[in-house]
């Protein structure tokens, strides 16, 4: 016997949901960009060594066999746009979050209709073996009374009849008693044998009959309603990612610039191979692209398009 109560038995089942597995690993696993983001202020150090033997050739004096330093490197364009990536990171985690909200909202209402559907199964098997059992003593009779004559053999074939009709609808019942606590047994990963006791399960289908008061309907009730709702705030973040794109497309547009410092033997170019500091100023722009650009930019309108319709 297995004891719980509905939110027990919810969290139960979303414990072992694969859905909601995989949402709260997408949703971990996109919170990783959100730190990634925020760390793109920062400049990156980087040691790199290398070694170096000649095999030939003259005027080898003064080549170093080994060579290294330390490389700093900082991206202004991640850096001054950090603050953007790291919002569209967080925009992306709280649509997986919303979403995981679907996911156990639609868990616990599937698992309090399959409950409220064994209930119902159950209260059909017990009429169903009513039935059954006033039928085969109601065919008992008729048989008696077909062999003292009291009645034609035709009424005897129907009682007949009626007993096998309610015995086929008394399996039927039965079988689809068992097919639902086999799934009930499913979802909570319990053993087929054991039966699931939800304690509070009548009071919450009592609570289904009682009429609860309608509100009247005004701009606060419905905005009340939109913001309870997980499937707009999801669509809200999921439209704010969506211009986030539009905007890094544009931004391809813009001239890149990184900056690079090192220290050591090791330089940022063959020109400096032996310079104990070496400073570079980078700066990109794309110039002929063939309509990549372009193209991406509407590509990404498109898709905010579909998505705030």
């Amino acid at each position: 016997l297995a004891v719980f109560t509905f939110s027990q038995a919810c969290e139960r089942a979303a414990r072992f949901d694969q859905d909601v597995a995989g949402a709260m690993a997408d949703a971990a696993r996109l919170q990783v960009d959100v730190d990634q983001a925020r760390s793109d202020v920062w400049p990156r150090v980087d040691l790199r060594t290398y070694f170096q033997i000649p095999l030939g050739g003259s005027n080898l004096q003064g080549v170093q066999i080994f060579n290294g330093g330390v490389f700093f490197r900082y991206d202004f364009q991640k850096m001054i746009f950090s603050g953007d990536a790291a919002s569209a990171a967080r925009a992306r985690v709280a649509e997986r979050r919303e979403n995981l909200g679907l996911i156990l909202d639609r868990l616990s209402q599937n698992l309090f209709l399959l409950l409220a559907d064994r209930e119902n199964l159950r209260a059909d098997v017990v009429l169903r073996r009513t039935i059954q059992t006033q039928t085969s003593d109601a065919l008992e009779r008729a048989h008696l009374l077909g062999r003292n004559g009291r009645i034609k053999p035709e009424r005897v074939l129907e009682y007949q009849y009626q007993y096998e009709t309610s015995t086929r609808l008394y399996q039927d019942a039965v079988r689809r008693l068992a097919e639902t606590n086999r799934a009930l047994g499913s979802r909570l990963l319990i053993e087929g044998t054991q039966d699931v006791v939800i304690t509070d399960l009548p009071e919450l289908l009592s609570s289904m009959d009682a009429l609860a008061p309608v509100p009247e309907p005004d701009m606060q009730f419905f905005r009340d309603v939109w913001d309870k709702r997980h499937d707009t705030k999801a669509a809200e973040a999921d439209l704010f990612v969506k211009e986030m794109v539009v905007i890094e497309e544009k931004r391809r547009r813009i001239p890149s610039l990184n900056a690079s410092f090192g220290l050591g033997s090791l330089s940022l170019s063959s020109t400096f191979s032996q310079a104990p500091v070496v400073v570079q100023l980078g700066a990109s722009m794309p110039l002929l692209d063939f309509g990549d650009i372009k193209r991406g930019i509407g590509k990404a309108s498109r898709s905010e398009e579909h998505t705030s319709e």
